[in-house]
């Protein structure tokens, strides 16, 4: 679980808190659309640990991807497309803007809303 800061004495955290270890944080009380992107490689955030917390949060959670990145990646890869492509679809959905270049995110229900609100099929116009 995620606890409050821990002053690692009884005494401490029996002052702030009332009991001798700190309390848990409830993560049900989340309630904002949260967006998770992590790395397979990633060594300083461990894939066993983003799933962990994806499963705290999966209530609240829009979007989770597992990328074949590790943990500097995000910052410097040489395919930025994880931001350029997914991250943008989602930011534009929660924004209310439709645009053709990330219309093939992995960002899926973001995917088919702007393939309605633009008349796309496929990356395609229809036909009318």
């Amino acid at each position: 679980m995620f606890h409050r800061l821990d002053y690692e004495s009884e005494k401490g955290n029996l002052e702030v808190y009332g009991t001798s270890s700190p309390p848990d944080y409830d993560m049900s009380l989340i309630d904002f659309p949260i967006a998770i992107l992590a790395g397979e490689k990633d060594l300083l955030a461990d894939p066993k640990d983003v799933e962990w917390t994806y499963e705290q949060l999966k209530h609240t959670t829009v979007f989770y991807y597992m990328y074949y990145l590790g943990h500097m990646s995000f910052a410097i890869a040489k395919d930025m497309s994880w931001f350029t492509v997914d991250t943008m679809a989602i930011l534009n959905h929660y924004n209310g803007i439709c645009d053709e270049s990330t219309i093939d995110s992995k960002f899926e229900v973001g995917n088919e809303h702007c393939r309605n609100e633009l008349g796309l099929y496929g990356g395609k116009f229809m036909q009318e």
